[in-house]
């Protein structure tokens, strides 16, 4: 009776086929190697700053502009309609003079150094995240849980496995990320994040545009009395100097590229979502017919926050093995903040910059914006996003 055909095994521990007894396969056999792949066999070139550096740039002088108001409902949810509730809410209970929040825009405006905004600025985005969770209508509960702003400027975020080696070494400035986290870290006396622990980063960028002088005349035109500038404590004006108590409004303001100031623009005009509309590079380069100094000048790359920025984006989608399909950041230029969407298709930014002190409340409203985003608003995937517990629950 004719033998059947040996046939393929399903199992992978048996061989499939018998082993070949010819001198050729034998001398095949005795030449035969173990063939090792490594990450780097799947690389043309090695993911570095300066490999990547020209294509992120590419992608940030290409970024789409959009209004600040089209920018948040279209990344925050947040429609116009809630926005102006909520900034008209944060004015009224005037947030602005919470104690936590003077101390931190106080410490901001007398900062030397971009290392000395960090603690401030953390502590005046912390302060409002809770604010707005005890008592902004609508706010509650943040669907991701307790979220902090913490610094991270020293220390360089693990790679992953496949990238050691080969990928950029990048340490963002401040980090958002849940609040449990951060305890954990600190409970285990860790200092480097994970990027897939980011929900948002923050670049800080100092060039000392907006100085303790600005901070006080931003006191005198909101009723706030004057600080002494060596104690930090409210002067008491004498008899003769004080003058008539009077009621003031901050409205949005625009700035003026050729003044070089803020120009204040009616809120209730079309005009007003453009609040301190800028050009990085107008504003970067002084001189518009002056050549842009060469992009892989090492001091050139530091300055530029936009490039790092975008270099934050690309390891945070790209080192999250696919649990992030976009990201955010924002940029803080000085007091001035401007917010940045990353995904596969390109980026877009706000034409608006949105000042943390003549701007307080849209800022304010913006940051718990963010914190009430959902798990797929961060680019988180629903089927990835398991719910961290909130400190205390």
């Amino acid at each position: 009776m004719p033998k059947s055909p040996r046939q393929r095994s399903v199992s992978p521990r048996a061989e499939p086929y018998p082993k070949l007894r010819t001198n050729v396969a034998r001398k095949l056999q005795r030449t035969r190697t173990l063939l090792i792949m490594r990450p780097e066999c799947f690389v043309d070139a090695k993911h570095e700053k300066r490999t990547v550096n020209p294509y992120i740039q590419e992608d940030v002088d290409n970024a789409r502009r959009e209004p600040l108001k089209i920018w948040v409902e279209a990344v925050l949810g947040l429609s116009p309609e809630k926005f102006s509730e909520w900034v008209r809410y944060i004015k009224e209970n005037e947030w602005y003079k919470d104690e936590r929040i003077q101390e931190g825009l106080i410490g901001f405006s007398k900062a030397t150094t971009e290392k000395g905004l960090y603690i401030p600025f953390g502590n005046i985005v912390n302060r409002i995240i809770r604010l707005g969770k005890d008592g902004l209508p609508g706010a509650t509960p943040y669907p991701l849980g307790d979220i902090v702003v913490v610094r991270n400027d020293d220390n360089y975020l693990k790679q992953i496995p496949e990238h050691q080696g080969i990928g950029a070494l990048r340490k963002p400035d401040m980090l958002a990320v849940h609040a449990s986290k951060a305890l954990q870290m600190q409970e285990d006396n860790c200092n480097s994040f994970e990027w897939s622990d980011i929900l948002t980063f923050f670049e800080l960028k100092f060039s000392k545009k907006f100085s303790f002088d600005n901070y006080q005349t931003w006191r005198r035109k909101r009723g706030l009395p004057k600080l002494d500038k060596r104690t930090l404590l409210p002067k008491v004006p004498s008899k003769k100097e004080t003058l008539p108590a009077t009621t003031m409004t901050l409205r949005p303001l625009k700035y003026s590229t050729e003044a070089g100031f803020y120009c204040e623009v009616n809120s209730d005009s079309e005009d007003a979502d453009d609040i301190d509309s800028d050009d990085i590079h107008d504003e970067d380069y002084n001189d518009p017919g002056s050549p842009k100094p060469p992009r892989d000048n090492q001091e050139s790359v530091k300055s530029d926050a936009t490039l790092q920025a975008g270099g934050y984006a690309l390891e945070t989608v790209s080192c999250s093995y696919g649990t992030r399909l976009f990201t955010t950041g924002i940029i803080m230029d000085d007091d001035k903040m401007s917010l940045w969407y990353y995904d596969a298709a390109g980026i877009i930014r706000t034409k608006a910059i949105v000042s943390l002190f003549r701007n307080f409340e849209e800022f304010a409203a913006i940051l718990v914006g963010f914190a009430c985003c959902t798990p797929s608003q961060w680019g988180i995937p629903s089927t990835q996003y398991h719910q961290t517990p909130s400190i205390g629950s």
